[in-house]
């Protein structure tokens, strides 16, 4: 007995290793699955810093003086977080959210919203966040922009390169700079040297092609090269039909200027505005060429690009061409329909044009022996429009050579108010001269303040 309990063996231990292997395959894969995200996180990040957009972003941080003028103290690092970095498809919106880092220790968030106009990234809006309650609204580089364009539209070229100083800083773009540089120096009358950007531009530009054509164009009109001129929006026309625009068709350039508002910058890179500008180009170069049949055609188009893009604006200045190509014809009766069409035209803001038009109405009035009308219409033109010495110096002459009764009282009282308003004073004092002299009163025009 005592045998074989001794002989008894306790029975042995397998030993297993399945809770160490399942632990060591968990280990490892989220060691495998942290890697990848860090790989994953660092491609993104080397990817994003790579794109024009994320350098677009970076320069206006490390440019803008609005930016600077608003931090407590210089920026010594900025991260971005890469879950942050939203991109809406190649022609929509991007943004950019940085942490910036501060001399002063303080740590600041700002979002950074860009849009691509044509071929260029540019600052739409940015927003600095230094406290949890309160947000600060920075100036960005499109609404500085938006202020250049709108001085030039007004041919203000001291206030526009006044703000191109400011805009300077915060372009990353070159060939952007160069752009805007040259509309403002085509303005100014540097045409050679706004001729030289442009035709470099145009060899290593994309979307903005069809606005160099047509700044291109317009130098030549300005130059008084009418053929030039034609030869510059053939390409253009080209371009827009063979070229590029056909991707439009496919839906690729559908959302370029959908989300973009209608303002004076964006104007000038909308395809189907432009395409209307062409022809309102062609349409003026024509005329000064004496082809008005061919400048009928041209208007005719241009008016019908302008009600596709429905631009009000390039419908308006379209109606107010087609009248004047009706006024140098003679064609009285065509031409009263036509300026009746830019008066009524309730979306027609332009009180110049409408001032225009009731003046050369006026004459026309004038043909037909229609006289209280005529002289209706000199007096809307000038009160519609009161500081264009044109319109105010052709309204008094008409008078002047009427003569009827009251005419001269009238023309008189234009002229004496011409020189308070001070444009084209002189013309004014020696108009009012002639008439003291002919109603025989001393003349008292020097006395007008």
């Amino acid at each position: 007995m005592e045998s074989n309990e001794q002989n008894k063996q306790p029975a042995p231990k397998i030993k297993t290793y399945g809770f160490e292997l399942v632990l060591m395959a968990t280990v490892g894969f989220f060691a495998i699955l942290f890697a990848t995200i860090m790989t994953y996180q660092l491609f993104i990040k080397a990817r994003v810093k790579s794109s024009p957009e994320y350098k677009t972003a970076t320069y206006y941080v490390t440019h803008s003086l609005s930016l600077k003028n608003q931090l407590l103290s210089p920026i010594t690092r900025l991260e971005f977080d890469d879950i942050n970095v939203i991109r809406e498809g190649e022609f929509g919106k991007s943004s950019v959210d940085f942490d910036l880092y501060l001399e002063n220790g303080v740590q600041e968030k700002l979002s950074i919203i860009m849009v691509k106009v044509a071929d260029y990234w540019l600052v739409v809006d940015a927003r600095l966040q230094p406290g949890a309650l309160r947000q600060i609204n920075l100036s960005s580089t499109y609404s500085k922009l938006v202020q250049f364009f709108t001085f030039l539209h007004y041919q203000d070229t001291q206030s526009a390169r006044a703000m191109l100083e400011l805009i300077q800083s915060e372009i990353m773009d070159l060939g952007f700079y160069d752009l805007v540089v040259a509309k403002l120096n085509s303005i100014e009358g540097n045409s050679t040297y706004a001729k030289q950007l442009l035709r470099d531009l145009a060899d290593r530009s994309k979307y903005s092609k069809l606005s160099i054509f047509y700044d291109q164009a317009e130098i030549e009109f300005f130059e008084g090269n009418y053929d030039s001129t034609h030869k510059k929006l053939d390409e253009l026309f080209l371009f827009y039909q063979n070229s590029l625009f056909q991707e439009k068709q496919k839906g690729v350039l559908s959302t370029v200027f959908k989300k973009l508002p209608s303002d004076p910058f964006n104007s000038n890179f909308n395809e189907d505005l432009i395409l209307a500008q062409a022809y309102l180009l062609r349409s003026r170069a024509y005329v000064m060429q004496n082809k008005h049949d061919l400048a009928s055609q041209a208007v005719d188009e241009a008016i019908q690009a302008a009600q596709k893009a429905k631009s009000s604006k390039n419908y308006s200045f379209g109606l107010y061409f087609r009248a004047l190509i009706y006024y140098d014809l003679q064609d009285w009766k065509a031409a009263e329909d036509a300026f009746n069409q830019v008066i009524n035209d309730s979306a027609n803001l332009n009180l110049t044009q409408k001032a225009y038009s009731y003046y050369y109405k006026g004459y026309i009035a004038d043909k037909f022996k229609r006289y209280k009308d005529a002289l209706d219409y000199f007096e809307t033109a000038v009160t519609l429009n009161p500081f264009n010495p044109t319109v105010r110096k052709g309204a008094i002459e008409y008078l002047m050579s009427r003569g009827y009764v009251g005419d001269l009282e009238i023309a008189l009282g234009m002229s004496l108010r011409g020189i308070q308003y001070n444009v084209g004073a002189e013309d004014f004092k020696s108009l009012a001269g002639q008439i003291y002299a002919r109603l025989g009163l001393p003349d008292k025009s020097a006395a007008v303040d």
